[in-house]
Order: structure tokens, then C-alpha cells, then sequence
């Protein structure tokens, strides 16, 4: 038989074990949380033509206006009233001695004219307003009101002035050729805050003055603790008083 040739074994080296590689896990970026915005102290502001705020001003106020309508010959007082929102635009002028602050909500105006003095003050000088009667027995009229000269809302500058309520102010508007008062409206103003003549950058208030209002709501509280106050001591002592004497009754027997 044939001698088979011999097998030469294989000289390719084998492939080397292969380690899977791990691609690199990029870290997902933590989620961004926004701020919240920061609640503004004020309602409404006035500018000057640099950006500056010369008046920042808040208040609930209502205004309620009465006028005499007169159809066929036939005469009807009416009464309406009025909110003035946060949500009025506010326009004005920022002059040295004299800032005015406008408020517009849809048919209503109302202007505050603050004046300053020589004394380093400042307050609310008067107040006006004009009311657009949208209806057809007016025709669309406008009624146009001024309060008298007003001297409140007293305070210092680069001091707000704060007060939980105030006197209303009383707005006519009269027939000067009859000298007849044709229309009324009475402003009402609670939990105010206004600063006028601002020197101040920011949109914060400065330090608040409290009115003589709120100063003279304390009056009677501080009387009433003070009543109260007496009243215990007076009963202390009766009670110790009391019970004195009744030791000294046994002590007797």
C-alpha cells in the first residue's frame, strides 16, 4: 500500500479573544428648574423719558359715580360704579415739583396730581377723572369730574406713604353757568401705598410711613388692654384681700 503523505500542521495563529468594548455614557443633563418671578409690590408705575420710575403705586379702589339723565323731559339720577383693577394702564408725567399718575380702564380715567413742596414733602394734591357713558340714552357722553384742592397723603421724601384706608374723596362736576352740580364721584381707596418724587433705583418700595389712620386705630386697642389689664389687678387684690381677712377671722376664733 501507498505511504499517505504526512499532515504538516497549520502555522495561523489562532485569532486572540476580543473583549467588547462599552461606549462611554454621556451624563443627561440635570433638568432646569426657572425661577419663579418674584410678585411685584406695586401696580402701577410712571416713567420718566430716561426709564427712571418717578411714582409706584398700589390700592383697591372704587369709585362710584351718580349723574342726573334726562330723557323726553323726564329727569332719573343713576348710580354706577366702578373697579379700577390692577390690571388699569398707567401713564403720567415725572416733572420736578409736579407728577401726575393716570389710570385707563375701558370707558374711565382717573388722574392723581401729587405736588411737592419746598419742606422736603410731598402729597396728593388733586384728583380728576373723566367717565365715558357708553349707552344710547347719553349718546356716548363724557362726563368730566376735579375734586377740590386736596392736602393728603402727607409724607417725607424718598418715603412711601401706607394706609389701609382713607377718607373718600368727593369728584364734581358742575354747571358753571347755573353753578349746578350735574355729576358726583365719590373715590374710594383702600390698603394704599404710593411713593411719588422716587430718587431711587429699583422698582421696590422705599420705607413706608403709616398714616395717622392706622396710628389712630391703635388708640382704642391700647385702651382696651389697659381696661383689661386694671381689671385683673383690681380683682387680684380683692381676692387676696378676701382671703386675708378670712385667715385672720380664723385665727380670731
Amino acid at each position: 500500500k501507498p505511504t499517505p503523505p504526512p499532515i504538516t500542521p497549520s502555522t495561523t495563529p489562532s485569532p486572540a479573544p476580543t473583549t467588547p468594548s462599552t461606549a462611554p455614557t454621556t451624563p443627561s443633563p440635570a433638568p432646569s428648574t426657572t425661577p419663579k418671578p418674584v410678585p411685584k409690590e406695586y401696580y402701577w408705575r410712571v416713567t420718566d423719558e430716561k426709564g427712571a420710575i418717578c411714582i409706584l403705586a398700589k390700592a383697591d379702589i372704587t369709585l362710584k359715580l351718580t349723574y342726573t339723565n334726562e330723557t323726553a323731559g323726564k329727569k332719573e339720577q343713576i348710580s354706577k360704579e366702578i373697579k379700577i383693577s390692577p390690571n388699569a394702564t398707567s401713564s403720567g408725567t415725572c416733572d420736578e415739583k409736579n407728577q401726575v399718575l393716570t389710570l385707563t380702564l375701558d370707558n374711565t380715567t382717573i388722574s392723581f396730581n401729587f405736588n411737592r413742596n419746598d419742606s422736603e414733602n410731598y402729597h396728593l394734591s388733586q384728583i380728576k377723572s373723566n367717565v365715558t357713558l357708553d349707552n344710547a340714552l347719553n349718546n356716548q357722553s363724557v362726563i368730566s369730574l376735579a375734586s377740590d384742592e386736596l392736602k393728603v397723603f402727607k409724607t417725607k421724601l424718598n418715603t412711601s406713604y401706607e394706609c389701609r384706608w382713607s377718607e373718600p374723596a368727593v369728584l364734581k362736576e358742575v354747571d358753571e353757568y347755573f353753578n349746578v352740580t350735574k355729576a358726583t364721584l365719590r373715590v374710594n381707596m383702600d390698603n394704599i401705598r404710593i411713593e411719588a418724587f422716587r430718587d431711587m433705583a429699583g422698582d421696590n418700595f422705599a420705607k413706608a410711613y403709616a398714616c395717622e389712620m392706622d396710628n389712630t386705630d391703635l388708640v382704642p386697642i391700647m385702651v382696651g388692654i389697659a381696661l383689661g389689664i386694671l381689671v385683673a389687678v383690681v380683682l387680684i387684690a380683692y381676692l387676696v384681700g378676701r382671703r386675708n381677712t378670712q385667715a385672720q377671722g380664723y385665727l380670731s376664733m
